[in-house]
């Protein structure tokens, strides 16, 4: 990705699709629920991708007014549209490993980070989709002494 500019709103929602699955590999360390190698982009099935950038609108959406909403509600939204665009191999949310839904969260996050600094240069977005996988470590670790 060479930073964010892009011709118009719809590219400009393919490159953040694009950079939230990246920052979602991140925040997953890079393995699916089972302990799987998560693909790259270019590797993804066509309605996965179609998931991804059906969550980036939703993000926008459920963000606009996002006083007192919990990110997870947002995730959970943007899952939402993402597992009825990959069909019926996806699990409901409350189904989801805990590692799951922190990546999620990571890449909602990422999403509205996106949007609010569109003038990134692609190190600039590298940079910030990197930052999540400690950042999911650390809420993992959090969520594991609340349950404690």
């Amino acid at each position: 990705m060479s930073g964010l500019a892009a011709e118009n709103e719809f590219e400009l929602a393919r490159r953040i699709a694009m950079s939230a699955y990246q920052a979602f590999r991140y925040a997953m360390q890079n393995k699916g629920p089972r302990g799987q190698e998560l693909p790259a982009w270019e590797f993804l099935p066509d309605e996965a991708k179609d998931g991804w950038f059906r969550a980036v609108f939703v993000v926008k959406v459920e963000t606009e007014d996002v006083q007192g909403k919990p990110w997870v509600a947002i995730a959970q939204a943007a899952y939402g549209v993402y597992a009825k665009a990959v069909g019926a191999g996806s699990a409901p949310w409350k189904d989801l490993p805990p590692q799951q839904k922190v990546g999620w969260e990571a890449a909602t996050r990422h999403i509205l980070a996106l949007f609010e600094s569109e003038d990134l240069t692609e190190e600039e977005v590298d940079k910030l989709e990197s930052k999540w996988i400690t950042w999911a470590i650390q809420r993992e670790q959090k969520n594991e002494l609340a349950s404690a």
